[in-house]
């Protein structure tokens, strides 16, 4: 499987009700990953978000989640996606709504 690596970057003015705003030099970074067996089975899929302040190199999971697929047709693409989704939807809660950067990168 190839793990999937998101990298999101938000403003100081994140909500605080939820998380500390990050310093200039923080960012958040969003792990993601899913499988099935035989590719046509149930699966699973897992979501991290890792907080990373470079200035004081210091990094920190604020938020962790596990799901199993019971369906019996689940793909492992299925299962990538809902990682993704559902740590993208959780991430929104750590975003501005003025300034929020999303890359992907395999």
């Amino acid at each position: 499987m190839v793990a999937l690596l998101v990298l999101l970057l938000f403003s100081s003015d994140a909500d605080r009700s939820v998380y500390r705003a990050p310093a200039e030099s923080a960012f958040f970074l969003l792990f993601f990953d899913g499988g099935s067996r035989g590719n046509s089975s149930p699966g699973d899929a897992c979501s991290v978000i890792v907080h990373v302040d470079t200035a004081s190199r210091q990094h920190k999971a604020i938020w962790a989640s596990f799901m199993l697929c019971a369906n019996k047709h689940t793909t492992t693409n299925v299962a990538e996606c809902l990682g993704l989704l559902h740590g993208a939807r959780r991430s929104t809660t750590h975003s501005s709504r003025r300034s929020t950067s999303l890359a992907i990168a395999p």
